[in-house]
């Protein structure tokens, strides 16, 4: 006996327990498995058109993925977006007893203005801060991410007609595809 600790399978312990990540697996069923070491986003590339666009459609035409989203949106966001804010009262220079009652003030205040029947914080008019967010998770869902672009609207009224109220519109992540024979057409601009 050498002296050299093995495991069940007889194999040097050394080299058994050490990480085999690149190895063939227990039964060689990892040999031919040789991906690229490239990023998530190189990976993707190639076929992301074509992914987003299966994923819109599904959302789109299928009653359980168009199910499906909703509910990712209603576990992770709700049908109100509640802030939990905590602060730190020592370093805002107030009791603690105080921070609690400061705390229930600026929860309340939120809870008012995610409220889509009190107040909302859209261009239009339509949509409160919590619609905002609902809306953000389902596109995340299906498409991996969300774009806002900075949107005004310009009140006729304001005497120096300046952007009343600002805000964000969601805008598709999608570029615009213009059909190749619009383009051939005489006077389209």
């Amino acid at each position: 006996m050498n002296g050299e600790l093995v495991d069940i399978h007889g194999q040097p312990l050394r080299q058994s327990m050490g990480y085999s990540g690149g190895g063939s697996g227990f039964g060689g069923q990892m040999a031919e498995w040789l991906p690229a070491p490239e990023s998530a986003d190189v990976a993707l590339l190639p076929s992301i058109h074509l992914g987003n666009a299966r994923a819109d459609d599904l959302v789109r035409n299928n009653g359980i993925a168009s199910n499906a989203v909703e509910i990712h949106k209603d576990h992770i966001v709700g049908h109100m977006f509640r802030l939990s804010y905590r602060p730190n009262w020592r370093w805002l220079g107030m009791p603690e007893a105080d921070s609690h009652a400061f705390i229930e003030d600026v929860e309340a205040a939120w809870m008012e203005y995610c409220d889509p029947v009190f107040g909302t914080m859209d261009v239009e008019g339509r949509r409160s801060f919590t619609e905002f967010i609902r809306e953000g998770v389902g596109v995340h869902t299906f498409n991996g991410e969300i774009l806002s672009s900075p949107y005004g609207m310009r009140n006729p009224r304001h005497y120096s007609g300046r952007n009343s109220k600002p805000s964000a519109r969601s805008v598709s992540v999608h570029p615009v595809m213009v059909p190749a024979i619009v383009l051939c057409v005489p006077g389209w601009k």
